[in-house]
């Protein structure tokens, strides 16, 4: 199967703590057929689907949608108050 480039933006507390500081963006090359709830698995956020509200070029999406070669993966958190 081939391989597909995405981009993944993560917002606040999604952001993710790595050696070279905390990250925001990343340019990730996975196979084709991946799913966006592969993704979030992969990232190993202490986040959950149930709590992030996720955007693929500009459009709310299923956790079964497939990604394609060059889509923007945005993963916002949901925002809970008290």
């Amino acid at each position: 199967m081939a391989n597909i480039q995405i981009f993944i933006q993560l917002h606040t507390i999604a952001q993710m703590k790595t050696s070279k500081g905390v990250e925001n963006k990343i340019n990730l090359e996975i196979s084709a057929g991946t799913s966006a709830i592969d993704i979030i698995n992969q990232l190993n956020l202490e986040l959950g689907w149930d709590d992030l509200l996720v955007i693929i070029n500009q459009k709310i999406i299923s956790p079964s949608y497939i990604l394609q070669d060059g889509d923007i993966l945005q993963i916002i958190p949901a925002i809970s108050g008290g």
